[in-house]
């Protein structure tokens, strides 16, 4: 049999060995049970029959297997610039249990604590969230007098729409429409991107907002220990990493 297997069914992408086997151990045992006890012709062709069932296997039953390359990013807190503050907020949605929450913080060049807030939104979609999150964190910077803000946020999505002068047609319009209008209160303001590593803080906050039992409150000192452990990491810009994978598929051989 193993003369009989076509050349291209030997790379990698079309089936092994041993995938062969076991089919032509089944096929050769099924076709003796039916000539010994059945009185059934020999089949001349069985080998044909076995690549046949090898391969139908192979292709729709297999698993496909990766190869995975890993790109390894450090990423930590960055510290604004001199004379900036810097605010985090984000946006938090519990799925199971319909809640949603928001929340942030405003820190110093120095990585200091300056105010923090959460809010409990209740039944809002994730999207509404980070929306309201940041609301609140403009909010607050401007009644701190703040006048040169980097805002940071780890949803890509509402960086572009802030930034961009596009309207959308939704329940978000409002939300949307205020963020960019307190953007313009400020002396000087930058809006990026971040990867969720360096937003743990507001992350935190925001899972807190899902469960606080009020509305909205603006905290003067970091509510629970596990901030604070967040807070010192960020401060002495303690590193996360970040694994980027860059995927093939190919099938299994």
């Amino acid at each position: 049999m193993p003369h009989d297997v076509p050349p291209f069914a030997k790379t990698k992408r079309n089936p092994s060995f041993i995938f062969y086997f076991p089919f032509a151990i089944w096929c050769l045992w099924s076709h003796r049970n039916k000539v010994v006890f059945e009185n059934a012709p020999i089949n001349p062709n069985l080998h044909l029959l076995c690549i046949q069932l090898a391969r139908e296997y192979f292709y729709c039953v297999s698993k496909r297997q990766i190869n995975r390359l890993c790109t390894v990013i450090p990423i930590c807190w960055l510290r604004p610039d001199q004379g900036w503050f810097k605010l985090n907020s984000d946006g938090a949605f519990q799925g199971n249990l319909g809640r949603a929450g928001g929340g942030g913080l405003i820190r110093d060049h120095l990585g200091k604590w300056i105010k923090g807030f959460m809010r409990n939104i209740g039944q809002a979609t994730s999207f509404a969230a980070e929306f309201w999150a940041l609301r609140d964190g403009l909010m607050l910077a401007a009644q701190l007098g703040i006048t040169h803000l980097h805002v940071e946020l780890d949803a890509q999505v509402i960086v572009n729409l802030v930034l961009s002068k596009k309207h959308i047609n939704n329940s978000c319009s409002a939300l949307l429409n205020d963020c960019r209008y307190l953007l313009e209160q400020f002396q000087r303001v930058k809006v990026t991107h971040v990867f969720r590593e360096a937003n743990k803080c507001a992350d935190n906050l925001a899972r807190a907002g899902c469960s606080f039992s009020g509305n909205f409150v603006v905290l003067d000192t970091p509510p629970n220990e596990d901030l604070c452990n967040i807070l010192n990491a960020d401060t002495a810009s303690l590193y996360s990493i970040r694994l980027l994978a860059r995927t093939s598929p190919f099938m299994a051989s």
